[in-house]
């Protein structure tokens, strides 16, 4: 079982492994046993599953490549295209809470300044909730939006793991995302 956790340089901004050439090349030419566990952001997600998962996820996909000529790729991701829309509604919700706050509490007197600079300060902290915290994004992201998201990036991943490209053309990609829950 082979880890794909390069350690490269990044392919895209978000600090995804750079994809490995020479394999997608060869693709053809690899044993049934060369399973792939794809991490988006190596150092941010750690281990997928333990050792013992992963031994008998190594015997499951050996037993399907053995009764089929189908060849398995595994792709995981922790963290897919970020939609900002829910940031922005969750920060615009709370930058109105704090702002009638702090103009029509009778307990508090604000200076000038803060009336301008907490509301700010609080859209920011609403904004960072909701990456902070992914089941308030999941319910927030229509779920339609977050298949679509899931969809673009397993026709991606298909195509950056070669999978495409395996011996006979029969080559399946199991893709996982891990913050919007989807296979």
């Amino acid at each position: 079982l082979r880890s794909a956790n390069r350690t490269r340089g990044p392919c895209r901004p978000c600090a995804c492994p750079a994809p490995d050439r020479q394999l997608m090349a060869n693709r053809s030419a690899r044993s049934p046993l060369d399973l792939e566990f794809t991490y988006a952001c190596a150092g941010t997600m750690g281990k997928f599953m333990s050792d013992v998962a992963e031994a008998e996820f190594r015997g499951a996909i050996q037993a399907i490549e053995k009764l089929s000529s189908i060849e398995v790729v595994i792709a995981v991701r922790p963290r897919l295209r970020r939609w900002l829309i829910p940031n922005g509604v969750a920060g615009a919700v709370v930058m109105a809470a704090v702002l009638a706050f702090v103009l029509f509490s009778e307990d508090y007197e604000f200076e000038l300044w803060s009336i301008a600079i907490v509301p700010l300060l609080a859209a920011l902290a609403g904004g960072m909730l909701v990456e902070l915290v992914a089941p308030l994004e999941r319910v927030m992201v229509p779920a339609g939006v977050r298949d679509a998201i899931v969809r673009e990036a397993a026709h991606a991943a298909f195509y950056e793991l070669g999978v495409h490209g395996t011996k006979g053309r029969t080559g399946m990609l199991v893709f996982v995302a891990v913050r919007e829950r989807r296979v």
